[in-house]
């Protein structure tokens, strides 16, 4: 999913019969890249990774590759409970996929002192890394940044990789009226009260009522963006304190597993899925769609 304002031409695309693998080459911005992502085979196949390889091998240009990979790379580092560290095949088709393509795994080449897990298993009550970015070694300096989020709405949680490019600056849109404020019924009788005020001032002030009528429009639009401006910032503030409670509560809990702190730890998740809730209504609205 390419948004709208960025250069983008797909040449090519390729994909496994059974949709685990999709690679395509890309020409982003002016710039040539294999962007790949993988959902691998939970049990466990050494075949999957080794067809990966070929995919790549068969493809020129420098590699994002991403996704559910389902193996972790090293036992003691991409895991919260100690296992021997035995070599499985998969995990060793894994380290041969890096050998050949010269992949990096970016998130611990930019976190090199940082433990932390992607995946939470329920019936295991351990955290491991199995979501990971493997890119092209020559692609490491134009990374800004490699962040793994809080696992909140599924057992996973959502890795991001921020890329340097020179991109076309965003023109803003058109301001379209938050209809979803006037729920609330406190600001509602605020704005009735401002607007019954600017007009008790105003009216008289000039000859056309058109005039007055634009100016009372401006107005209002002035406390709706300013009152959705302070709304968002809460919103922000809440779910940045949100996520970083959430993210300290899954490391203790990857540390030393206990019911109680787990279920502490999905009450936290609900309050942030309630926020975000709102904010896809608000979104289903704006598309003037229908759930």
């Amino acid at each position: 999913m390419v948004h709208k304002n960025v250069s983008f031409i797909l040449p090519k695309q390729t994909e496994d019969a059974e949709g685990r693998i999709i690679c395509i080459e890309a020409v982003v911005e002016g710039v040539p890249l294999v962007l790949c992502n993988i959902y691998a085979l939970i049990k466990g196949d050494p075949n999957f990774f080794h067809e990966v390889n070929k995919i790549l091998g068969d493809i020129e240009g420098e590699i994002v590759l991403a996704g559910d990979f389902n193996e972790i790379m090293d036992p003691v580092l991409y895991r919260s409970s100690f296992r021997p560290p035995l070599m499985t095949k998969e995990r060793e088709a894994l380290h041969m996929l890096n050998r050949d393509v010269g992949l990096t795994d970016i998130w611990r080449l930019t976190n090199p002192n940082v433990q932390d897990f992607t995946f939470f298993s329920h019936c295991h009550k351990t955290y491991s890394r199995i979501d990971l970015f493997l890119i092209s070694t020559s692609l490491t300096d134009n990374v800004a940044d490699c962040n793994i989020m809080t696992i909140s709405f599924t057992d996973h949680a959502p890795v991001e990789l921020f890329n340097k490019a020179n991109l076309k600056t965003e023109r803003r849109g058109r301001w379209r009226l938050n209809t979803g404020l006037l729920m609330d019924s406190t600001f509602r009788k605020t704005i009735e009260e401002d607007l019954k005020i600017f007009l008790e001032i105003n009216i008289g002030s000039t000859e056309e009522i058109t005039t007055l009528w634009e100016a009372s429009k401006a107005y209002i639009r002035g406390k709706f963006i300013a009152k959705a401006a302070k709304n968002k910032r809460e919103n922000l503030t809440r779910i940045k304190d949100l996520e970083k409670e959430i993210k300290d509560k899954e490391l203790d809990l990857s540390k030393h597993f206990l019911d109680g702190k787990f279920q502490e730890l999905c009450e936290l998740k609900y309050s942030l899925h309630e926020i975000y809730n709102k904010k896809a209504e608000y979104a289903l609205c704006r598309l003037k769609k229908k759930f």
